[in-house]
């Protein structure tokens, strides 16, 4: 024999009996006791196995009752104070997450950067005999190299005043002049020292105050504004001059208020040049999509600009470069716009090869600063502490 059991008096046939009943193994209740299948009506079935029935024991079959319906509780509206995990936090902390900086690719070429030892200086010559007769060395690239691949080889967001690398003259001490390739990125490093190259050092300028003045040397023949930037599509290029943009506003009588003031005060204020520095290093890596197409793999802030600059460069459709992020190790604003990919798409179509640059953080500081300035406010007060009258410059 088989014993249901049930906490509630069980419908057999529609009509309620004892909360227990037996019922003679190999058979089962009348059909009237079945809501589906083997489900009785209400219940959920189970067979709870006691001593084998061929031994003489019996089986009991017990009817368990569903459990309590639990209401889920509502999601809370307010944020403050609620913690959220971040997605990616599991894959940065095994180690697992993706950054550009450990990307390789199959017979990628390393790049290291021959750069500027001059604040100013014209180019007389670039001599990479050296550095080419180092074992291991794939090329060098140099400022005439990449302007037969890309005639007019400037850029930047706001004026169009960075070349790839170096032409005619040098501009600031650090500044890329020639790149040496190599499947090693210590043979390319050493390679790079080799590249010699001779300047006719110029006047330089070390301040903004100064660079403003007329007579000073001038760092850029011609001034060319991009159209990044909405609110500066207006300028015009200018020359003779490194005052890229200057801005006045004015409102009310300045000299009356300062007639009418209690105390004037004169004060300048100097600060100094300010670099991001992310622990992870800027670093792009570029490789051929095909017969007429560019991948660039890159620690970038901003791929949608990349992927604008570079088709810009090369007189391409944007369709045809294609530009890849990861997660970043820092950036901090200084990891938009363009910094190595123009470089690196350059050498990557010169050569056909994946190319890979990397920046050491003593190369960051040569490539990405925010400029120092210096303010000079002339500032009006009455007694009473009211300011009614300012007067500011901005270099």
């Amino acid at each position: 024999m088989a014993k249901i059991e049930t906490n509630s008096p069980p419908k057999f046939g529609g009509e309620a009996s004892e909360a227990s009943r037996e019922v003679p193994l190999g058979t089962t209740p009348p059909a009237s006791d079945f809501s589906c299948g083997f489900a009785l009506s209400g219940s959920r079935f189970a067979v709870l196995a006691g001593t084998p029935p061929n031994l003489g024991g019996e089986l009991l079959a017990k009817i368990i009752e569903p459990p309590p319906k639990t209401e889920r509780k509502v999601p809370p509206t307010r944020q403050v104070r609620r913690s959220v995990r971040r997605l990616e936090s599991k894959s940065k902390v095994t180690g697992s997450a993706e950054y550009i900086h450990n990307l390789t690719l199959p017979g990628m070429l390393y790049g290291k950067i021959a750069r500027s030892s001059v604040a100013h200086g014209k180019i007389l010559s670039i001599d990479p005999s050296a550095a080419l007769a180092l074992e291991g060395v794939y090329a060098v690239i140099t400022g005439d190299d990449i302007r037969r691949l890309i005639p007019n080889p400037y850029y930047g967001p706001a004026f169009h005043d960075q070349p790839i690398l170096a032409l005619e003259k040098v501009r600031y001490a650090g500044e890329p002049v020639a790149v040496a390739l190599a499947k090693d990125p210590h043979v390319a490093e050493e390679a790079a020292d080799l590249i010699a190259v001779e300047y006719e050092p110029l006047d330089a300028v070390f301040d903004e105050v100064a660079a403003a003045k007329p007579g000073a040397p001038i760092i850029h023949d011609v001034l060319k504004p991009a159209t990044t930037f909405p609110d500066l599509k207006h300028l015009q290029g200018r020359s003779g001059t490194n005052v890229g943009l200057s801005a006045q506003v004015r409102r009310g009588d300045l000299e009356k208020a300062f007639r009418e003031s209690d105390h004037v005060f004169e004060q300048t204020f100097h600060n100094g040049k300010v670099i991001h520095a992310p622990l992870e290093p800027y670093v792009t890596v570029g490789e051929m999509a095909g017969p007429d197409g560019l991948t660039i793999h890159t620690a970038s802030q901003s791929p949608s600009f990349v992927r604008l600059e570079i088709s810009r460069l090369l007189g391409w459709p944007e369709n045809r470069v294609r530009v890849r992020t990861a997660f970043l190790g820092g950036g901090f604003g200084g990891k938009l716009y363009i910094k190595l990919e123009a470089l690196v798409a350059a050498c990557t179509l010169l050569v056909r090869k994946p190319v890979r640059i990397a920046l050491t953080m003593e190369e960051q500081f040569y490539t990405i600063t925010k400029h120092g300035a210096t303010v000079r406010l002339k500032t009006g007060v009455k007694k009473d502490g009211r300011m009614v009258a300012r007067e500011g410059e901005v270099w």
